[in-house]
């Protein structure tokens, strides 16, 4: 499916409209005195027909200008001087947190329950990113500047990286509960969406429709280069020290275990033993692996044995027996692939994601082997579970919205077989009832859940359908030519890849900002780039 990326599709704004426009009559005519709009949310702002976002540390309507380093310059209806400025960054403060626009204590937990706690208070606010010129730091040579072919030897200029032989800035990408996070090859972490639970690891942010650096970035320092991410109500990212650090949603201990705040709201490290490899993060917990064999340890919630046992929030190190290469986490449940092939997973077996009778097995505290042939790559998603096998996928589990891959919408305990082109799979993904996998020729194929035409079914823009047939995603460029995909992440409602030339493009539900175009929206129907800073 092609697009103009000359111009954005309609979009719809709330019940703001009318406000906005009386505004706008009354400013227009020059003999109406209003004085400055304070605004409380960004479905308030609109100019023009074009949505704006309310700055949450000044209250007043602000609206994308790639000109600014921000990205965003103040209305002409901003109060206190501000009307046209640019938006700044704020600057660090000192001995008082950052509370001028508190975040909620109210919290979705991902699986429509709520919990309420305080937030940590950070000193540094500073969601600046600016935008690249295409060249990027290109001294008129043909190689080596941003989106440049990399120079002999692969070499590219201070800050980048050579992605299938041209100079990118983006390493990894994981997206969550209506937000989405990126790695920089210098280590820095952007986000963007929402923020109600700490999405962005920023304090009086309540959502960015543009990328902004996590806290722990901002401030910087030795260490710190984030190296993996993972992303589900909350965050977590490994450094290249071995550490990790995690934000976001805290109500079970997912995010920090210990820390009293149901709210984890910037980058807290992971008061655990180092040397991290993996991640794996669920719904109100996390898994991490370490060690030389990656023995896993998990904290958070446990109320379906997703801890093999031990008491919330653990952390529990999962038996030393079980030395994982891989392991990946779905809403409830774990699984972890060792380095000769076996398969292995616990917590919730409701619908028979662990491969054994959930009407004997309602769920596990123990790890259970699952009796399939030696796996190459597992993906675990909200009650399904998928390996490959050979060159197969094969899933079992819920099958309701045809995430098994099949044809059918009915569930098996015991592996089916994915309908996949004979082509070599290269990859293979699973994010809450959607899988996805990519062939070794760059396209990638998706099935399963389609809320927020996640799938890119064709012609369709309801939010209830699926499709249980493996369905080709439509990835084009801004020459309409299709995009080799190195990564495909699924959220609640919206979609993202990276391409192998380390261009972001999202999709999907956009309300919060989630699909990272700038301009908040119901949806964004087609892939569009999302413009990352790399500086």
């Amino acid at each position: 499916m092609g697009m103009d990326w000359g111009g954005r599709s309609a979009r719809t704004v709330g019940p703001a409209v009318g406000l906005a426009a009386g505004l706008g009559l009354g400013l227009a005519g020059g003999c109406l005195n209003i004085g400055a709009f304070n605004c409380s949310d960004s479905n308030q702002c609109l100019r023009d027909g074009e949505p704006g976002f309310c700055q949450p540390t000044t209250g007043f309507c602000s609206y994308g200008d790639p000109a600014c380093p921000t990205g965003f310059r103040y209305g002409e209806e901003a109060g206190d001087g501000l009307a046209g400025e640019c938006v700044p960054s704020a600057e660090p403060t000192t001995g008082m947190p950052v509370t001028t626009t508190p975040m909620s204590d109210s919290s979705s937990t991902g699986d429509g329950e709520s919990s309420s706690g305080d937030v940590n208070p950070v000193t540094t606010l500073d969601p600046s990113t600016t935008t690249v010129d295409p060249t990027g730091t290109d001294t008129g040579d043909t190689c080596g500047g941003l989106e440049m072919e990399c120079c002999t030897g692969d070499v590219c200029d201070d800050g980048l990286g050579c992605f299938a032989g041209t100079c990118g800035c983006v390493d990894t990408i994981a997206a969550g509960t209506n937000h989405t996070c990126v790695t920089r090859t210098d280590g820095k972490v952007l986000c963007w969406g929402a923020n109600d639970t700490g999405q962005l690891g920023l304090v009086g942010v309540i959502s960015s429709p543009i990328p902004v650096l996590t806290a722990e970035s901002l401030l910087g320092g030795e260490g710190l280069k984030a190296t993996a991410i993972d992303a589900s109500s909350h965050t977590c990212a490994l450094r290249e020290d071995g550490s990790a650090v995690c934000w976001g949603e805290n109500a079970t201990g997912a995010s920090v275990p210990g820390l009293p705040s149901k709210v984890a709201a910037q980058p807290t490290q992971v008061a655990l033993v180092a040397a991290w490899q993996q991640l794996a993060l669920g719904t109100g917990f996390s898994c991490i692996g370490r060690g030389d064999n990656f023995l896993a340890t998990c904290f958070g919630s446990n109320n379906v044995g997703q801890l093999t046992g031990v008491a919330a929030p653990g952390p529990v190190d999962i038996e030393a027996l079980f030395m994982f290469a891989e392991i990946d986490g779905g809403t409830n449940h774990v699984c972890g692939r060792t380095a000769t092939g076996e398969m292995y997973c616990w917590g919730d077996n409701a619908l028979g994601q662990l491969g054994v009778n959930p009407a004997t097995v309602p769920f596990s505290a123990t790890v259970r082997q699952l009796l399939v042939p030696p796996v190459g790559d597992i993906a675990v998603g909200r009650a399904h579970t998928c390996a490959r096998v050979s060159n197969e996928i094969q899933c079992w589990g819920d099958n309701s919205l045809g995430q098994l891959g099949d044809g059918t919408t009915t569930n098996s305990l015991a592996p089916v077989t994915a309908v996949l082109p004979n082509a070599p799979i290269a990859n293979l993904w699973a994010h809450g009832d959607t899988t996805c996998a990519r062939m070794g020729t760059g396209e990638v194929y998706c099935w399963g859940d389609n809320q927020g035409d996640k799938l890119l079914i064709v012609g369709q823009t309801a939010n209830d359908l699926f499709s249980p047939t493996p369905l080709l995603l439509d990835i084009t460029d801004a020459m309409l030519m299709p995009v080799a995909v190195e990564q495909v992440v699924h959220g609640s409602g919206h979609g993202c890849i990276l391409s192998d030339d380390h261009q972001v493009m999202c999709w999907g539900l956009n309300a919060q900002g989630q699909a990272g175009n700038g301009i908040p929206s119901a949806q964004v129907l087609a892939p569009e780039p999302v413009t990352i800073s790399c500086e």
